[in-house]
């Protein structure tokens, strides 16, 4: 009895003395939902997430936009920030990725929803210097319903950062924003409302240069050849390049400095009274007029008779018009002591082409009101007649002058004005 009420002495004491202690008690675990991020690659969809606090793991699930359950495709023991990148995800379909943070039993999730896209493929690039811009073409990419176009600088073998110029519908594009002189490439991104493509592979390197267009006429009294190059008031050195007769072997016979080259023009022009004293209102004299036409001009006297000489010219300028560089076709020129030979009976019509002088320059002037009248005529009706139309005729053996004149007429409130008479002319030849 004794030993046994000694046991439950100690036992009551045991209790009360618990009875005076604080209760403890550990609370259920918590943790953060992560930061997530998606981007198409070009292996698949790539699921990026932040460190979440407190989590211990992350569980990747994938749901189809049409579909009701979402499917587990990753799981990941790590609490560090990661990345998956779900190769099964098919091209124009879109899902939500959600993953979650986990630590114990405690979870926390951040989904986001995404449009599997592929990056475009078969980039072409082509120069059109005539139109000034390049031309960017690409295969069109399933479910893309824009691009966007990348273009980085090209230095050398150093290639800048890429910066997107534009946003288009169609799989082609016109660089307008393009220097000459300068070297690009070109990457495109599909695009289907906030979903990317990763980057298309670089097109290649393209050298855009804009034509410039020069005249190669015989000197006044043909024992050489003029090169009538173009005038730009940014232009600082001209090369001039020249192969003979049917050689591709061009060689670099000069350069030219605008500011103390020679000067002319490879026609006549004469200004009306009218514009005279329009410019002279406009504060414009005639004299400044004329320096305007002058032409910065190239004298190539190593030259000899019959034989043919092809020329083109690079002209570099200080960058602060459209471009550093540029370059012209091909101009081609038998040096001989006549413009034309032709023998009797034969016409031609090809040397009084106004569009080798006016270019575009006719049309421009008719759809701005701008109207020309031309006048041909022979010096010497005995050896070539010309008709209204520039058809020359050889008649008989001899040396006669055709001119071409061009009166230029503008609209002037209801009359039309003659402002300038522009005179060319030609020496032609006849032999039996």
């Amino acid at each position: 009895m004794k030993t046994l009420k000694k046991l439950l002495c100690t036992a009551l004491a045991v209790m009360m003395l618990m009875s005076t202690m604080a209760v403890v008690t550990v609370s259920a675990a918590t943790v953060k939902a992560p930061k997530v991020t998606l981007s198409n690659t070009s292996k698949g969809v790539k699921i990026s997430w932040k460190k979440a606090g407190g989590a211990k793991k992350y569980v990747i699930s994938r749901k189809l936009s049409t579909a009701k359950k979402a499917s587990v495709i990753k799981t990941v023991k790590s609490a560090k920030a990661g990345s998956f990148t779900d190769k099964k995800a098919k091209t124009g379909k879109k899902y939500q990725y959600t993953v979650t943070a986990y630590r114990g039993s405690a979870s926390a999730a951040a989904s986001k929803t995404i449009v599997r896209l592929k990056a475009p493929t078969g980039i072409k690039v082509k120069a059109n210097s005539d139109d000034y811009n390049i031309k960017i073409t690409w295969n069109k990419s399933t479910a893309a319903k824009k691009y966007e176009v990348y273009r980085a600088k090209v230095n050398g073998s150093k290639t800048g950062s890429y910066k997107k110029i534009d946003t288009v519908s169609s799989n082609k594009y016109s660089d307008t924003s393009v220097s000459s002189g300068a070297s690009y490439k070109y990457k495109v991104k599909a695009v289907n409302g906030s979903s990317k493509s990763d980057y298309s592979s670089a097109s290649k390197k393209i050298d855009y240069v804009e034509s410039v267009q020069f005249l190669a006429r015989m000197s006044e009294d043909y024992k050489a050849v003029c090169l009538y190059l173009p005038n730009a008031t940014d232009y600082k050195n001209y090369k001039i390049y020249r192969s003979v007769g049917n050689s591709k072997t061009y060689k670099k016979i000069a350069e030219v400095n605008p500011a103390t080259a020679e000067k002319g023009v490879p026609v006549n022009v004469e200004y009306s009274d009218y514009y005279k004293t329009l410019m002279v209102a406009l504060g414009i004299s005639e004299k400044e007029i004329n320096e305007q036409m002058m032409m910065p001009k190239y004298t190539d006297k190593d030259v000899v008779l019959g034989e043919t000489y092809n020329y083109y010219i690079e002209v570099e300028a200080d960058g602060t018009g459209f471009g550093t560089f540029f370059k012209s076709g091909v101009v081609s020129i038998k040096f001989d002591d006549a413009d034309l030979t032709m023998k009797v009976g034969e016409t031609d019509s090809s040397i009084l082409n106004l569009d080798s002088y006016l270019g575009d320059a006719t049309n421009e002037m008719e759809e701005t009101g701008v109207s020309i009248d031309t006048t041909f005529t022979s010096d010497n009706l005995n050896v070539v007649t010309i008709d209204e139309k520039g058809v020359i005729t050889a008649v008989a053996p001899g040396v006669a002058t055709v001119s071409v004149e061009v009166k230029i007429k503008a609209k002037i409130g209801f009359t039309k004005q003659t402002v300038a008479t522009v005179t060319t002319k030609f020496r032609v030849r006849v032999t039996e």
